[in-house]
């Protein structure tokens, strides 16, 4: 069976190629999370908000105060 080139077959054995490419991937290291990006976001902001009120003094203040273990 002769090989077509990209232009005769319109990109069908390439997007064949993937397609089967993605599923052995997927098959051997299993379906990643859907919402990934959305908690990588929320943890994120919320470091960061956290951040800046470990940052103000009278929040460290009150932890000093009531929290000085910590």
């Amino acid at each position: 069976m002769p090989m077509k080139s990209f232009e005769q077959d319109g990109g069908e054995s390439q997007r064949k190629w993937h397609s089967t490419h993605q599923a052995n991937l997927l098959r051997l290291s299993g379906e990643p999370p859907k919402n990934l990006c959305v908690d990588e976001l929320n943890l994120t902001v919320c470091c960061r908000y956290s951040e800046t009120l470990l940052e103000n003094s009278r929040v460290r203040r009150y932890l000093a105060k009531h929290h000085p273990s910590e």
